[in-house]
């Protein structure tokens, strides 16, 4: 069995304990009281949320293999099949409708989002560089017919 530290209102398997106080924190400069307090803290706030989520897996689940068991081999019917994982929750329209996933996103590229300023690198961009190098070889080949 494994040996366990008490600290914070958690029980801590002794090896994490020693190596977290002694390999991790001094590097980061946090003092292990304030550290387990925290840890403790987060442990505590975010367990009922773990344990629901693997609620709402394990019910997944029990759906699913409930399904494959009435309907074994290959699967006959998609439509029927991909109804029943809306159905269940297991699928984006019906993650959507509880406003678990987006509906919508605003218009434009990744690039736009990430950079700004239309659907090219801006010029400050190392990638950017390449883009005028395709024009010059663009312009060589016209040149050159």
């Amino acid at each position: 069995m494994t040996d366990r530290t008490p600290v914070a209102d958690l029980q801590v398997a002794t090896e994490l304990y020693d190596f977290v106080n002694q390999d991790v924190l001094p590097d980061l400069g946090l003092k292990p009281d304030a550290f387990w307090r925290g840890f403790s803290s987060l442990v505590t706030e975010l367990a009922p949320k773990n344990a629901a989520l693997l609620a709402e897996r394990d019910r997944l689940q029990t759906e699913l293999d409930k399904w494959h068991r009435a309907n074994p081999g290959p699967i006959a019917k998609p439509k029927a099949y991909r109804k029943f994982l809306e159905q269940i929750g297991y699928l984006v329209p019906e993650l959507q409708k509880r406003g678990i996933y987006k509906r919508g996103y605003r218009p434009g590229t990744l690039r736009e989002k990430l950079f700004g300023a239309g659907p090219l690198l801006p010029g400050t961009h190392p990638g950017a560089s390449y883009r005028d190098l395709a024009a010059l070889n663009r312009d060589a080949l016209s040149a050159a017919e």
